[in-house]
């Protein structure tokens, strides 16, 4: 509180519906009310917010999983619109039923905002990522399993703030890992 480049303080009231209309699917709303202080002013937003995803297995083998969500906030004492999106396309491929999967996910979302200076920021992210998991060591009663994992990540941030360039970020990370449920499963 004494402190000027503490975050402000804010306060939140939602209130979603989330639906499932069928077995591998589901719809949902959302409405928020958020009220932040930002050094002398207080700012208070409403929001509603569209989400949906999906679960497709087209093979055995194969699962797909989309989802979307659309964010569209009014900020009614700066008399400005904000709004978020995000779509995301998962896979999942068992290359050998029970031992090993590979796993894709691609995101790409975009912010527009107001910020702490009240001037409109306007983000975007472009994410891509991969995991390959191996059980090499089933768990039974009298051992732990044993996993193998390989993964990789790409992620790009693009702003106004950044005039043009994106930050960029890969890692590639080995893993084991042990445990009486084989390890850390991606399900």
């Amino acid at each position: 509180p004494g402190n000027p480049s503490m975050t402000g303080a804010r306060a939140s009231r939602r209130g979603f519906l989330n639906l499932s209309p069928f077995d591998s699917g589901s719809l949902g709303y959302s409405y928020r009310q958020l009220e932040e202080t930002y050094g002398p002013h207080r700012v208070t937003s409403h929001g509603n917010e569209l989400f949906a995803g999906l679960t497709l297995s087209p093979w055995g083998w194969l699962s797909l999983q989309p989802y979307g969500e659309f964010e569209h906030r009014r900020y009614r004492d700066l008399d400005m619109t904000g709004h978020q999106s995000l779509f995301r396309l998962t896979a999942d491929a068992w290359l050998i039923p029970g031992e090993l999967v590979y796993r894709n996910t691609l995101k790409v979302s975009r912010s527009r905002e107001p910020v702490d200076s009240l001037q409109i920021r306007d983000r975007r992210r472009q994410y891509l990522g991969g995991e390959l998991q191996w059980q090499a060591l089933t768990p039974t009663h009298n051992r732990t399993g044993l996993d193998v994992n390989l993964s990789f990540s790409a992620d790009r941030h693009e702003s106004r703030f950044n005039r043009g360039r994106s930050l960029d970020d890969y890692q590639v990370l080995l893993s084991i890992s042990s445990g009486n449920g084989g390890g850390s499963r991606i399900w």
